[in-house]
C-alpha cells in the first residue's frame, strides 16, 4: 500500500474498510481505477488520446500524479517528467507467467504464435501436457476448458494447424501480388479409355423390393462409409434402415456440408455364381463424375487364362461404366478373399462379387482435351 499514491491508497481503504484486503482486490482496483482517469483524460484533452500502438496508451498523469512512486515491471525512463506516461499495465505486477513454449512474458501460452505449431504440440507431448489446457495434471478426455476459439477443435489455440495455415495463406496475399481472377473451362472427349489406372471395380446385381439392376461397385478402402447413389436405391426401392447425420469432405474445403442422409439396406448378388452379400449403405445424390478405366485386352486376357474371371467383358464402354456403389471400409475387408500380382503395378483382388483389377495398366488412349483458362 505504501508504494502507490495516498489519494489511490485512501479510496481504496475506504471501499474495503469492512473486509481483509487480498492483492487480488487490490491490483483489480488499480486497474479500473487507472483506466477509468484514461477515458476522463480522453473525453477532456481528445488530443492527448491517441492511440500509437495496440496496448500503448498515450494518456498523461498530471504532474502531481507522476512524481508519485509507483512500482513498475518497465525499467526506469531516461526522458524528462514531462514525458512519463503511465497505464493500467505499469501499475500493475506482471500480467502473464512466462510462456510454456518461448519463455516469454507478453502473452499467454495459449495465444504463443513464437514456433510453429508442430514445435508446439511435440513440446506437449514430451512433457505429457493436456493439448487444450496445456497443464501436465490434465488429461484431454477430462479438460473442461474451452475449445480452439478459431476451429472449435479439441486442442489450444496455440497448437491450431488451420490456424496457422491460414496465416501462411494471408502472408502470401499481402506479399504484393495482386490475386487475378482466374475461370478455368475443361473439356475432355473420351472415346475409348483402355488401360491407365485402374480402379478395384466389380460389376453386380443389385436387389431391390420393386426389381433388381446390375450396377458397378468401387471398393474404396480410403472411405469410413459406404455410400450409394439415391436415384438407384429409389428406382429399386431399397429398404430403409434409418437416417443419418453426415459431415462431408470435398476436396479442397475446409469446411464439412452437414447433411442428414437415408441409410438402406443393400442386397448384392454376384452375377457369376449367384452368392449374395447384405450391406448397409447410406444414400448420397452423387458418387463420382469420373469415367472409370477398363483393363485393355491383354490384361483381361491374361486374368481369363490363370482363372481369374472378371464380372464384366474388355467389349463394354468406359462411358456406361458409372459408379453406383461405393463399398468402404466397413465392409471392405470382409469382403476381399485372395490378392494376386499380376505384374510390378498391377494387382488380381479376389472378393465376394469375384475378381477385380487394382493398379497401372498403360495403354494409349483416343483422348481429346481443352483446357481454356480466362484471366
Amino acid at each position: 500500500m505504501k508504494a502507490i499514491p495516498s489519494d489511490l491508497a485512501l479510496e481504496y481503504n475506504r471501499k474495503h474498510e469492512k473486509k481483509q484486503s487480498q492483492i487480488t482486490d487490490l491490483t483489480e482496483y488499480l486497474r479500473d481505477e487507472v483506466q477509468s482517469r484514461e477515458r476522463t483524460k480522453a473525453l477532456v484533452k481528445p488530443h492527448e488520446s491517441q492511440i500509437k500502438g495496440s496496448h500503448q496508451y498515450s494518456n498523461r498523469y498530471s504532474e502531481r500524479e507522476t512524481q508519485q512512486k509507483v512500482h513498475s515491471r518497465f525499467p526506469p525512463s531516461n526522458h524528462n517528467k514531462s514525458s512519463i506516461r503511465a497505464s493500467a499495465n505499469e501499475l500493475l505486477t506482471a500480467a502473464y507467467s512466462n510462456c510454456l513454449f518461448c519463455k516469454e512474458n507478453t502473452h499467454m501460452s495459449d495465444l504463443c504464435e513464437n514456433l510453429c505449431v508442430q514445435q508446439k504440440r511435440d513440446k506437449l507431448i514430451k512433457e505429457r501436457r493436456c493439448f487444450i489446457c496445456c497443464n501436465n495434471s490434465c488429461y484431454v478426455k477430462n479438460c473442461k476448458k474451452s475449445v480452439c476459439s478459431f476451429c472449435q477443435g479439441r486442442h489450444a489455440r496455440a497448437i491450431c494447424f488451420k490456424l496457422e495455415n491460414s496465416k501462411k495463406q494471408n502472408s502470401h496475399l499481402d506479399s504484393g501480388e495482386k490475386p487475378v481472377d482466374v475461370k478455368i473451362t475443361s473439356s475432355n472427349s473420351v472415346m475409348n479409355n483402355r488401360g491407365g489406372v485402374l480402379l478395384q471395380c466389380v460389376k453386380a446385381e443389385i436387389i431391390g423390393s420393386s426389381s433388381s439392376d446390375k450396377i458397378f461397385c468401387l471398393f474404396d478402402n480410403g472411405s469410413e462409409k459406404s455410400f450409394i447413389k439415391k436415384n438407384v436405391s429409389r428406382r429399386l426401392g431399397l429398404k430403409k434402415l434409418g437416417l443419418e447425420r453426415l459431415n462431408i469432405y470435398s476436396f479442397g474445403s475446409k469446411t464439412p456440408k452437414k447433411q442428414t442422409c437415408r441409410k438402406v439396406e443393400v442386397r448384392l448378388r454376384n452375377v457369376l455364381s449367384g452368392e449374395e452379400t447384405v450391406i448397409e449403405a447410406v444414400e448420397i445424390e452423387e458418387i463420382s463424375r469420373a469415367t472409370l478405366s477398363l483393363p485393355n485386352q491383354d490384361a483381361w486376357r491374361e486374368m481369363e487364362s490363370k482363372g481369374f474371371r472378371l464380372t464384366f467383358s474388355c467389349s463394354e464402354s468406359s462411358e456406361s461404366c458409372e459408379i453406383s456403389l461405393l463399398i468402404g471400409s466397413g465392409y471392405y475387408w470382409s469382403l476381399t478373399n485372395r490378392i494376386k500380382r499380376l505384374d510390378s503395378s498391377l494387382v488380381a483382388v479376389e472378393t465376394s462379387l469375384r475378381w477385380s483389377l487394382q493398379g497401372r495398366c498403360d495403354e494409349r488412349s483416343d483422348c481429346t482435351l481443352v483446357h481454356l483458362i480466362h484471366s
